[in-house]
């Protein structure tokens, strides 16, 4: 399984410092069966141990290593509204299926 690192902020007001967690990759058509939104140009996660992103990181990073490098991949999207140490999973848009509309207005 491929892991990721995540950036976020887990307190709902808000942080000056951030935190990450590494979630694993999930199939999107199991992901469908639990947020059924959920379509190929999202990437679902779900935490390990029973640790996830929380309700308001919604836009957060979803980011991975290449080549030494903190690639963006994903931006978050669909959260649990029940909290941060639920095993639901999360979902991101997948940067890669607006690259069009990202390079056109940038």
């Amino acid at each position: 399984m491929w892991l990721i690192k995540v950036v976020f902020t887990e307190q709902p007001t808000g942080s000056s410092v951030l935190s990450d967690v590494y979630l694993q990759i999930m199939p999107v058509d199991e992901c469908q069966r639990a947020i059924f939104e959920v379509t190929d140009a999202n990437i679902c996660t779900r935490g390990t141990g029973f640790v996830g992103i929380c309700h308001g990181d919604s836009g957060g990073p979803l980011a991975t290593f290449l080549n030494g490098r903190t690639v963006l991949v994903g931006v978050s999207v669909i959260v649990s509204q029940l909290g941060c140490d639920v095993s639901l999973p999360s979902a991101y848009s997948r940067v890669t299926s607006y690259y069009g509309f990202i390079t056109e207005h940038s």
